[in-house]
């Protein structure tokens, strides 16, 4: 069944925008190669002094990884209504969002929208790269199909997580709720601190999925 989903919406990304299936065909190559890795993530460092009392961080990119279980509900809720309606059900890919893609495609003679599952979404972040291509978007789609066979939702969802971009120099979601949320914190210097995961409303929980979109 994966196969023919797959295979399904590849043809579709091509149709809309080749007229012969040599694409389509070299697609392939990619499905019977060994799924690369995920690239690895880049962290913040902290920095201690030596009595052990933390006295900064220090990153070009501010990440600090989580587990899923630590993002409440509402923030995962949040990001799938948004970004990925059917991502529990679906096979990595959506079929319904991949032919409204390629119709979108198609009267502008270009890939101008991708219509990407979360697990797509993955792919173009820690495999490929975001290059608006026939040939990446086969790539995409064959890729995601093989991802969530190897990765469970749930595993899918949390490298997700932590590796989008919110903006503000913010990647992940542990980094965005910090730099873009407070609370009030009596015992903080200025009576407020930066908003933990497990504190975050759901108002900012739909700003945040919000955010992925248009950091």
């Amino acid at each position: 069944m994966t196969i023919l989903v797959g295979g399904f919406a590849i043809g579709a990304c091509l149709a809309a925008l080749l007229p012969g299936t040599a694409v389509f065909a070299s697609s392939y190559h990619y499905q019977s190669s060994a799924l690369p890795k995920l690239r690895a993530l880049s962290q913040r460092s902290t920095v201690y002094d030596s009595a052990g009392t933390k006295i900064g961080e220090l990153g070009t990119k501010d990440r600090r990884d989580v587990t899923l279980d630590q993002v409440p509900k509402i923030i995962q809720n949040a990001v799938i209504a948004v970004e990925d309606k059917t991502f529990w059900s679906n096979d990595g890919i959506d079929l319904n969002s991949v032919f409204r893609a390629a119709l979108k495609d198609f009267s502008s003679g270009q890939i101008v929208q991708g219509g990407s599952t979360i697990t797509q979404q993955l792919v173009k972040e820690r495999i490929l790269n975001a290059k608006r291509a026939v040939h990446r978007k086969v790539k995409e789609i064959v890729l995601a199909l093989r991802l969530t066979q190897k990765y469970s939702k749930r595993q899918v969802l949390q490298q997700y997580l932590n590796t989008v971009y919110f903006g503000q120099g913010s990647y992940g979601i542990k980094a965005a709720a910090e730099r873009l949320f407070v609370h009030p914190d009596p015992s903080a210097p200025f009576g407020v601190a930066p908003t933990k995961l497990n504190q975050v409303t759901v108002g900012e929980a739909a700003l945040l999925a919000g955010l992925i979109n248009n950091p």
